[in-house]
């Protein structure tokens, strides 16, 4: 077995996947489609929340 000394730069980790410090919490950078699909759950779960309010308030409102 050999081992050889090297001064050859090694990357890390986060270098040999794209991640880095500048976009290392910037998930749509290198995960596009989950935050394709996480935008569109957050609208849609704004949708519901908006209809549910909306009906609520009209049963309220001819209820009374």
């Amino acid at each position: 077995m050999e081992i050889r000394q090297t001064d050859d730069y090694l990357p890390e980790e986060e270098d040999r996947y794209g991640v880095n410090e500048i976009n290392e919490y910037d998930f749509e950078y290198w995960m596009p489609a989950e935050a394709r699909e996480r935008r569109r759950r957050m609208l849609l779960r704004a949708t519901a929340a908006l209809l549910a309010l909306a009906f609520g308030a009209m049963a309220l409102w001819l209820f009374r």
